[in-house]
């Protein structure tokens, strides 16, 4: 037996007794609605942005299968839940020296990453937009002194500064950090206007560059 109508808050069918007598509801129909009403829907996209009226109720959650995030639709709007996917990557030094010339950019290596992160021409590429926790380290060593700086830079354009006085025979750092609003693809890499060398060995004993996106 069809339904006769739809409920107002949840979107499911509905029958009535005044219906003519049948063999009972029709239960694939009502499979269909159960897998529509629940709290946490599953699907692409295109069907997540279509959705309207009591499917797209406040509060509910949705799986999102085209990017892997989670949504909760708040305000009239889906809103990323972005602890759903941890988004990282740290790269750096991994041993050694580099000579620097000046205005050259860091190699680095990727020696940790979750949610896509990748690395290209010693790059961070963001996987999704959002905003990042950014950190960056610049060691600098050898024989010369005076200011050294490290610069971090976004798509080739350098977004942060930081500068100190390196002591000749002496070893120095630049750290930085930044929360950055980034879009999808792209690209930070760490680039020093001092010529001398820098050295990294693994993880946070050296140079690096990190981002962890917690919006």
């Amino acid at each position: 037996m069809a339904s006769t109508g739809t409920d107002a808050t949840y979107g499911t069918p509905t029958w009535t007794n005044a219906q003519a007598p049948d063999f009972g509801p029709d239960l694939s129909e009502a499979a269909r609605a159960a897998a529509r009403s629940g709290n946490l829907r599953v699907g692409p996209t295109s069907e997540r942005t279509a959705v309207s009226g009591s499917s797209a109720r406040e509060g509910i959650y949705w799986s999102d299968t085209t990017n892997g995030e989670l949504y909760r639709r708040a305000g009239g709007a889906w809103g990323l839940v972005p602890g759903a996917r941890i988004v990282f990557g740290h790269a750096g030094k991994t041993a050694g020296f580099q000579n620097m010339s000046g205005g050259q950019v860091a190699t680095v290596a990727l020696q940790d990453s979750s949610g896509g992160m990748t690395l290209t021409d010693n790059g961070l590429i963001m996987p999704v937009t959002g905003r990042y926790q950014v950190n960056a380290r610049f060691y600098y060593s050898g024989p010369g002194g005076g200011t050294v700086r490290g610069d971090l830079y976004v798509n080739g354009a350098s977004r942060v500064q930081g500068r100190t006085y390196k002591e000749a025979l002496e070893d120095a750092t630049v750290a930085l950090s930044q929360i950055m609003l980034l879009a999808a693809g792209d690209k930070l890499q760490l680039w020093s206007n001092y010529g001398n060398s820098t050295w990294g060995t693994d993880g946070y004993d050296g140079t690096y560059v990190e981002a962890l996106r917690i919006a």
